[in-house]
């Protein structure tokens, strides 16, 4: 497994698998404003995209948290 940056190569299976998912706690514009501001970060196994998630600042709090945590099904898997 290897955990690393997302980039804006990942961005059109995130989308298209987000769009799908419909997930209510992420959409495209999270995960684009996340990649430009380098806090998401990429779970891949064998080259497939198997999970996703931010570390995001909580200024007013003093600490990161993790969000927009996704884990996706194999069907959605991309290589």
């Amino acid at each position: 497994m290897l955990l690393r940056l997302a980039t804006m190569a990942d961005f059109n299976f995130i989308k298209s698998a987000l769009l799908v998912l419909n997930i209510p706690y992420i959409n495209p514009l999270h995960a684009i404003n996340d990649i430009q501001k380098q806090r998401m970060y990429i779970l891949e196994e064998n080259g497939k995209i198997i999970a996703q998630c931010s570390l995001v600042p909580e200024e007013k709090y003093n600490y990161i948290a993790i969000k927009r945590l996704v884990v996706y099904p194999s069907v959605y898997r991309h290589s």
